[in-house]
């Protein structure tokens, strides 16, 4: 999609520090790139954590010792 947009040059050159991307238009896709990995990881997370606490509530005799970070770096070591 072709769009004009005015960017904050303070940003693209913040952002650009932490790249190798050559041009604006590279920088920018991998800033999307970036964002969707981000959030996607978050409700990932999130998830997990919501799974584990309705399992708690519906099983309160069983004691689960599992965390939620350690429910996530098990589920990361299948894939």
């Amino acid at each position: 999609m072709r769009t004009n947009i005015d960017l904050d040059d303070a940003l693209m050159k913040l952002a650009g520090a932490y790249s190798t991307a050559s041009s604006k238009r590279a920088l920018v896709h991998e800033a999307l790139e970036t964002y969707i990995c981000v959030k996607a990881e978050e409700k990932k997370v999130s998830g997990y954590r919501q799974a584990l606490e309705t399992f708690r509530k519906e099983h309160p005799s069983i004691k689960s010792s599992i965390s939620s970070v350690d429910l996530i770096r098990k589920d990361r070591e299948r894939t």
